[in-house]
């Protein structure tokens, strides 16, 4: 991490939108936060800053998440909250075996985790699709995934795999 700038963490769901920007320094202190939710209808985004309310607005349209992603980028960009930042960090539902630690979200990265889309597929094409509107919007940003499925990689075999059928296991 650099000594100044920023990090932005998203949270990229099918119903909602979580965001929020941290001080890029020891303790990581949250500047601001934030959600979209209602993105199978109409989308409402809430945001706080140092704890207190700074928007609340309900948008007046069904958006596709593509639209919604835009419209956020548009508003961090115009507040400001993008201008340094060091990086983005995505909460990515499935790693596979592959990605038990947080990973930068290069090419091949990204290809690994398109083919798991099958695993978690009210999950995951949502998260890969907030990672290729900031790689669009913001291209010279460091992007990293953190998995839900790291979570759980280190257990016992024992504690991963009691409640799974033992065919499904092989």
């Amino acid at each position: 991490m650099r000594e100044a700038g920023s990090i932005l963490t998203l949270n990229v769901g099918s119903s909602s939108l979580k965001f929020a920007v941290y001080e890029a320094v020891a303790g990581l202190p949250l500047k601001m936060e934030g959600q979209i939710s209602g993105l199978n209808g109409t989308p409402r985004m809430r945001v706080r800053v140092e704890g207190a309310t700074r928007l609340d607005e309900l948008w007046g349209e069904q958006l596709g998440l593509e639209a919604v992603l835009e419209r956020l980028f548009d508003w961090l960009t115009l507040d400001g909250w993008t201008a340094d930042l060091a990086a983005v960090g995505h909460r990515i539902v499935h790693g596979g075996r592959d990605f038990r630690q947080p990973r930068v979200l290069c090419g091949e990265v990204r290809a690994k985790l398109e083919e798991l889309c099958s695993l978690a597929p009210l999950h995951q094409p949502f998260n890969l699709r907030g990672v290729e509107i900031v790689g669009r919007r913001l291209p010279s940003v460091l992007q990293v995934g953190v998995f839900d499925t790291a979570f759980h990689a280190d257990q016992p075999e024992a504690a991963r795999l009691y409640a799974l059928p033992r065919d499904l296991i092989e």
